[in-house]
């Protein structure tokens, strides 16, 4: 672990916890090291990391045929395996949607523009093969979401972003 301190020195959370430990025990007479708080910074890490991977979006397909709906779904699945929690609809309750306020996610085959709001619901717009850039929008959307639900800095949380 202490090859990776020098990295994990600059982490702004990391020096949170190492001020937070040396405020809390300077009252006691323990001795925190460097590498104590490490070992603190990578349990609260893997807590965080623990419930990012818990963390299910609730996401509504929309599509136009039964094919394409069976389609998405499993390429859906495939790359987002448990963090999206699919239900299929049809064109005609996309206005019912945003009244019921169980989804968190619209996934449509039908959107007039890329993305737009369903109600207050953030709606992304897929081709019947979805591409790479359309899933890269959903990772984005799924990854943010996780953030806003935690109320926690991106670059505070590995994979730790500039």
């Amino acid at each position: 672990m202490l090859q990776h301190l020098p990295y994990y020195e600059t982490n702004p959370l990391f020096q949170t916890l190492e001020k937070l430990v040396a405020e809390t025990f300077s009252k006691i007479p323990l001795v925190f090291s460097k590498l104590n708080v490490l070992e603190v910074f990578t349990l609260f890490q893997a807590a965080i990391l623990r419930r990012n991977n818990k963390h299910v979006i609730q996401a509504a397909l929309v599509c136009r045929t039964y094919y394409e709906k069976d389609y998405i779904r499993e390429v859906l699945k495939y790359h987002f395996g448990n963090q999206l929690a699919i239900s299929t609809l049809d064109s005609s309750s996309v206005d019912l949607i945003s009244e019921y306020e169980e989804f968190d996610l619209v996934i449509s085959t039908e959107l007039n523009q890329s993305s737009k709001l369903i109600g207050q619901l953030r709606a992304i717009n897929v081709s019947a093969f979805p591409t790479g850039s359309e899933l890269m929008e959903i990772r984005q959307f799924i990854r943010d979401h996780f953030f806003e639900q935690i109320g926690l800095d991106k670059k505070l949380i590995y994979p730790f972003e500039k």
